[in-house]
């Protein structure tokens, strides 16, 4: 039986600004960044997710959209993603990034993401995908719901984004429809 849809804008751990969105579907924190990753927005989905992890104590997997073409984030965002992923290594189920786009641009931030996993030396499951569809099963895997919420989960992380480009009054990117 598929879970309830759960709209991501009516959670308790809603929030969306010019740099982030973020919510929680279940145990499964879900985080959006349509422009430059930066220390505030990594600080406001680190929050949402310890918040989410008071009502998850067993363990949260966190799942997270880098928008194609965005700019690298800087070496404070990047120092400070090190900081939050050894702070919550021990009670993350699982990590997902998904970055899409042209190749270069994803190669470019895959590299920035793998020195960050080898600074931030992590204890939980990472994963980087190209598209959302492709990462329901691995996340939702770890957060151990069944693979039959997958058109739930990527509905409700559907809805995150369009509230972020109706924040922003842009178009969704192709990639991530």
């Amino acid at each position: 039986m598929l879970a309830p849809f759960d709209d991501p804008t009516n959670h308790r751990l809603f929030s969306v600004s010019d740099e982030h969105a973020v919510s929680a579907w279940h145990n499964i924190l879900l985080s959006y960044f349509p422009e430059r990753v930066s220390v505030r927005a990594l600080a406001a989905v680190h929050g949402a997710n310890m918040a989410l992890l008071e009502e998850y104590p067993a363990g949260t997997v966190t799942l997270g959209v880098l928008r194609a073409g965005a700019p690298m984030p800087r070496s404070d965002a990047r120092a400070y993603a090190a900081k939050i992923g050894r702070e919550a290594t021990s009670r993350l189920r699982g990590e997902c990034i998904i970055v899409s786009g042209h190749p270069m641009w994803a190669r470019m931030a895959r590299a920035v993401l793998h020195t960050i996993e080898l600074v931030s030396t992590p204890l939980h499951p990472r994963a980087v995908f190209d598209s959302p569809a492709a990462s329901l099963p691995w996340v939702l895997e770890r957060a151990g719901r069944p693979l039959e919420d997958a058109p739930v989960l990527g509905a409700a992380f559907e809805a995150l984004i369009a509230s972020a480009h109706r924040r922003s009054r842009s178009s969704i990117p192709a990639a991530l429809r």
